[in-house]
């Protein structure tokens, strides 16, 4: 599913900030 994808991504980006 893209969803599982792009909710790993949104995850990754919030720790990066």
């Amino acid at each position: 599913r893209l969803g599982e994808r792009i909710e790993r991504l949104l995850r990754v980006h919030m720790e990066w900030k």
